[in-house]
């Protein structure tokens, strides 16, 4: 008996570690809430995203102060708490690619996130703890709406100007333009 009770340690030890080294290792942001919504677990590119040295005191920083890490609109309007991602997930719903602003209130520091989020499940059904990844997405929407803004600008010095643009598709010999 004594020797399958260190084997399930062994086993529970090992699986615990390899979980560990999988959240470390990911590129993304990670971090784990219980069902209260207090984050028990974050990994490193989750605390450096933040600005936060230590995952201890990170953790007991923003369960201290619910609203340190604070999710926006675009328009730089604090998301009500049902929006969160986190909270959303602890209802059970599973976002995908949610794209927020980004801010933690103690310092200002604001970026837009990407964020995924999804309930972890017991066998029952209820929702036991939640998981949410964030990845850094400024420089790509700063690109996306410099893209916009030049393109409008095109658009309307064609329009200006009453004249259009023509493509030659060399692989079909055809023509196109606009009017």
């Amino acid at each position: 008996m004594e020797s399958l009770v260190r084997h399930v340690e062994a086993a529970a030890e090992k699986s615990l570690f390899m979980l560990q080294a999988v959240i470390e290792g990911m590129v993304e942001a990670v971090a784990i809430a219980d069902k209260q919504g207090h984050f028990i677990r974050a990994n490193a590119a989750f605390l450096a995203l933040f600005g936060f040295d230590d995952e201890e005191q990170a953790l007991d920083r923003i369960n201290a102060e619910p609203i340190l890490i604070e999710p926006r609109d675009f328009l730089d309007r604090p998301l009500p708490p049902h929006e969160w991602p986190l909270t959303r997930a602890l209802c059970g719903e599973r976002i995908q690619a949610m794209a927020a602003r980004m801010r933690r209130a103690d310092y200002d520091h604001t970026f837009i996130a990407e964020c995924t989020g999804a309930p972890i499940v017991a066998d029952d059904g209820t929702v036991v703890l939640a998981v949410l990844t964030l990845r850094d997405i400024t420089n790509r929407k700063c690109t996306e709406e410099a893209l916009q803004e030049e393109a409008a600008l095109h658009r309307l010095a064609l329009d200006t100007a009453k004249i259009g643009t023509w493509d030659y598709d060399l692989l079909h010999d055809t023509v196109s333009g606009d009017e």
